[in-house]
């Protein structure tokens, strides 16, 4: 089972990652594919942060 941090690094990988595809494109090969993953993973990003709890980071650690 992944924990709160794998998650959240994960989410940030992957936001990187549609970042780059964005960046990297051609005007002439824009796709609306990597719009719709970074909407996604911003999502998930919100959604893990706001079920953030310190208590349960901290008891993960020992």
């Amino acid at each position: 089972m992944l924990t709160q941090i794998d998650r959240l690094t994960i989410y940030c990988i992957l936001c990187f990652v549609t970042i780059c595809s964005l960046v990297l494109s051609t005007p002439e090969n824009i796709n609306l594919f990597p719009l719709i993953s970074l909407a996604s993973v911003m999502l998930a990003l919100t959604i893990e942060l706001k079920t953030w709890s310190e208590t349960e980071a901290e008891e993960q650690d020992y």
